[in-house]
């Protein structure tokens, strides 16, 4: 038995408070993506979220510990990808959605085509995790987390330092129920998209609500902040013209507007160009 599945088999027997932080190590060759050649990943091992005192509606952080090299070039990477899930299940390598219970955190997707033969690998539930780490909801029916590396020629990676991990963090346990206060009809748009100077992002609210809305860059790096607080039930509009908090012009690019409050999230990705 590998030390991976050890590892998930010890936690899995363990149900307790949540704790502080917990640091899981993962396979490097582990994946759960569309692959070709069957050999070519070994299966990833899900995290119980439960055998972590973890549930959903907690507010945890996620980090990846240590690094690992994509490659003989020796490419040092420092992120991760990942995947809630309502179950442990992981169907054949060769199919392009290995996992059936997947479910969607409100951020944005991340997967890429597959080698050999650039297949789509359109997962979208699944978010980078890198370093430093993102704070994120666990999403209603929750009770797994899949991690893997952050690559799609998993055949050659290495981790010559054996540290390559995931940094769990428990931020709150409030837990939000499905019938508390908060919106009951979210809705997040964004136009003119793709934008040369300025788009318009537009949102509706059912209740009154603290929302946050933020601009994220590929990497997950809040670019800028363009709500944070409590907004009342109607139709909102506000705008962003391509510059970061400190007022400077963003490289061109895909960025993913976030608006999320009251355990509900909502994302549009943002194309701009120059």
């Amino acid at each position: 038995m590998s030390r991976f599945l050890l590892l998930a088999c010890c936690l899995t027997c363990w149900v307790g408070p949540a704790a502080a932080q917990t640091t899981i190590p993962v396979d490097v060759h582990a994946a759960y993506l569309h692959t070709d050649v069957a050999d070519m990943a070994n299966d990833a091992v899900p995290i119980s979220l439960a055998s972590l005192g973890l549930a959903p509606g907690y507010t945890i952080s996620l980090e990846c510990a240590g690094d690992w090299n994509a490659g003989p070039g020796g490419d040092v990477q420092t992120n991760l990808l990942a995947i809630f899930s309502s179950d442990a299940t992981l169907l054949a390598s060769t199919l392009l959605h290995r996992v059936p219970g997947a479910i969607d955190a409100g951020l944005y997707n991340y997967s890429g085509p597959t080698w050999p033969d650039n297949e789509p690998t359109d997962i979208p539930e699944d978010f980078l995790v890198g370093r430093p780490g993102i704070t994120i909801v666990i999403p209603p029916g929750a009770t797994q987390l899949f991690v893997t590396p952050a690559d799609i020629y998993y055949k050659d990676n290495s981790d010559p330092d054996g540290d390559l991990g995931v940094t769990i963090t428990l931020v709150s346990a409030t837990s939000v129920s499905p019938e508390g206060p908060g919106p009951s009809h979210l809705s997040l748009s964004a136009r003119p998209n793709p934008f040369t100077v300025e788009t318009a992002i537009a949102f509706r609210l059912d209740n009154p609500t603290t929302m946050r809305l933020t601009i994220h860059d590929v990497t997950g790096r809040v670019v800028r902040t363009l709500l944070a607080g409590s907004v009342p039930p109607g139709s909102h509009l506000t705008s962003w013209n391509g510059r970061d908090s400190n007022g400077r012009r963003v490289p061109a690019g895909s960025y993913f507007a976030r608006l999320e409050g009251a355990g509900h999230t909502e994302v549009v990705r943002i194309s701009l160009v120059r």
